[in-house]
């Protein structure tokens, strides 16, 4: 059976007819496992479970686990299989002490064991009203007016998520690299009229040349050896190293370590603070915070969860 509360909507899938998840079907599959098979940041995948086993369904089997176990199916974000060795665990407790509230290790902790088990009751409940603009930082945005440093521009996002909350910004350097999503990006800040502005259609990178990249796909485009398309990249200490940011935001889709690298010279000078996606890769959860530290810059490090399904995890950088 394939089961969606669209099912009106859709058309069979490979012959079998889409059935709603209603209490006549769930007494037809009574006992047979339910696949949830969801696996992005707008669902909170625990309560759907409950839901449904209210009706009647169950057991069930995460999306995670399926994964886990099902080596055809692709890696998609940090749902990809990961060394758990000796030096693998080492990394992770290493990054753990890096973090600088109970809140963030507790989060860490939580993360590695949904990661391993598929179990979605070890993870907390997310804040997505809160991404980047987190309630619970000390010191978070202490700098003001922002001058932001936007790695991910996509549409505009995170500037309009500043200019709802009130968060004054005074310059911005967006870079987007899609070119399907790079034109909705300049028509969406024209009305930023306040702020000055500097919009880049290139990727982030450890230094400028080119890169492949899978474009087309909404917030989900990147750079990809595989990609049907070459774009350009930058190193921002090579195109702005007079920009001086305030606070750099990066959600590059996997490429966060690359853009690191080619701003070090940014941060030493200006020691902006640091809002870092670390959900794309699954090393980058214990990677990516002792790759801050090891900068030496003094930075308060702190892990806060945005989304489900471990999606939009951000690594939150203090100065």
């Amino acid at each position: 059976a394939v089961l969606d509360r669209r099912a009106a909507f859709l058309p069979p899938v490979l012959g079998v007819p889409v059935g709603v998840p209603d209490p006549e079907v769930a007494r037809r599959l009574h006992g047979v496992p339910l696949v949830l098979a969801i696996f992005n940041r707008e669902v909170d995948v625990l309560a759907l479970a409950r839901s449904l086993q209210e009706t009647g369904f169950g057991p069930f089997v995460s999306f995670v686990a399926l994964h886990t176990h099902l080596g055809q199916i692709p890696d998609r974000f940090w749902l990809a299989r990961f060394d758990e060795g000796a030096a693998a665990r080492e990394e992770a407790e290493t990054a753990r002490g890096l973090f600088a509230d109970d809140a963030s290790q507790s989060l860490f902790d939580a993360l590695l064991a949904f990661r391993r088990t598929g179990d979605y009751c070890f993870l907390p409940a997310p804040t997505p009203d809160c991404i980047y603009l987190p309630d619970d930082v000390p010191g978070w945005l202490r700098k003001k007016p922002v001058r932001l440093l936007d790695g991910g521009a996509y549409d505009g996002d995170t500037l309009e998520r500043f200019r709802r909350a009130g968060v004054a910004v005074s310059a911005a350097a967006c870079f987007e690299p899609d070119p399907e999503t790079f034109p909705r990006l300049a028509a969406a800040t024209r009305c930023h009229e306040e702020i000055e502005l500097l919009l880049w259609p290139c990727a982030l990178a450890a230094s400028s040349g080119r890169l492949r990249f899978s474009g087309g796909l909404g917030e989900s485009s990147r750079v990809d050896a595989a990609g049907e398309m070459d774009v350009p990249c930058v190193a921002v200490d090579e195109v702005i190293p007079r920009f001086a940011p305030t606070l750099v935001k990066l959600d590059v889709e996997g490429a966060e370590e690359e853009a690191l690298a080619g701003m070090t010279r940014t941060l030493e000078r200006h020691q902006p603070d640091l809002a870092v996606s670390v959900y794309h890769l699954p090393n980058h959860l214990w990677a990516l915070p002792s790759r801050i530290a090891a900068l030496g810059l003094g930075y308060r490090l702190y892990l806060r969860s945005h989304g489900h399904c471990g999606f939009d995890v951000v690594l939150y950088g203090v100065a």
